[in-house]
């Protein structure tokens, strides 16, 4: 045993102290975040809404006064400076600290803690945040699998043909497009030079994934003109690529806490805007 803890022992043996560090269960070199995640996680394992035993109780009173001391920076300091100098603790500092950094603010538990920063709210927070990058990866994958996949081509008898207007902004009524509507109720939205080719024909080819059936090419029975439908696998098919990207970078990066904390909000708003694109 080295010298500060043969110390603290003997002190802390004579004084009748506790050793808040061992209530708290973290060494006497944790940082102060290392300090405030060990008290939340232990205040609510010994909360008296969950753990209503007498014990449960009176272990939440040694957490709450291990961390009043703990959790102040500057009655820790003071704490173990008694440890160290094997000298009773005096009474604790209680003016406010000019860094920010160091205000406290009441949690529920009404404990006075400091106030976390930016950076370390994206360390404590980055580890949960990543699970958006691993299912983005996974449905980013399932959609390359789906493109790969033979499609399922069948035919379709066409029903009718219809114009759609909408009301422009002088309130008067433009055209918007087309949609063709086939006997068996799909419908697949034409644009003006695309009418043509289909309303010279009595049915149309249609291209369907397999595994989220959408409709990615449907063609006149020549196979001479055709159209994409699903944005997904046509324009707006670099959408998921750049989601992939992301997520994997976001994954992988273990280095720094920015840049992959942020690359995880990019994957989050990304798999957003590709779930819209696969339900509509």
């Amino acid at each position: 045993m080295d010298k500060a803890r043969l110390a603290r022992a003997l002190f802390l043996s004579k004084q009748g102290m506790e050793d808040y560090y061992q209530v708290l269960g973290i060494s006497p070199r944790a940082t102060q975040l290392e300090v405030r995640r060990s008290f939340r996680k232990l205040a609510v394992l010994y909360h008296p809404d969950k753990n209503k035993t007498v014990e449960g109780e009176e272990r939440f009173k040694e957490i709450n006064r291990a961390y009043e001391i703990l959790g102040n920076p500057e009655k820790r300091a003071l704490y173990d400076l008694s440890l160290l100098q094997l000298t009773p603790s005096s009474t604790p500092l209680q003016t406010t600290h000019r860094d920010p950094a160091y205000r406290r603010r009441t949690t529920s538990y009404g404990q006075r803690v400091s106030q976390p920063n930016v950076r370390e709210l994206m360390e404590e927070y980055l580890p949960k945040f990543r699970w958006v990058c691993y299912v983005s990866l996974i449905v980013t994958m399932t959609i390359a699998m789906d493109y790969s996949l033979p499609f399922n081509n069948y035919n379709e008898d066409i029903a009718e043909i219809n114009s759609v207007y909408r009301t422009g902004r002088g309130g008067g009524v433009i055209y918007d497009h087309d949609e063709l509507i086939t006997k068996n109720g799909i419908i697949i939205k034409l644009q003006k030079g695309d009418v043509g080719y289909f309303k010279a024909v009595k049915n149309i080819n249609i291209s369907q994934t397999v595994l989220f059936n959408k409709i990615v090419v449907v063609a006149i029975p020549s196979e001479q003109y055709k159209i994409r439908v699903a944005a997904i696998y046509g324009n707006l098919f670099f959408v998921p690529v750049i989601l992939f990207v992301a997520s994997l970078l976001g994954a992988t990066i273990r280095s720094g806490v920015e840049f992959p904390f942020n690359l995880t909000i990019v994957s989050f708003v990304l798999l957003i805007i590709v779930t819209f694109l696969l339900i509509r």
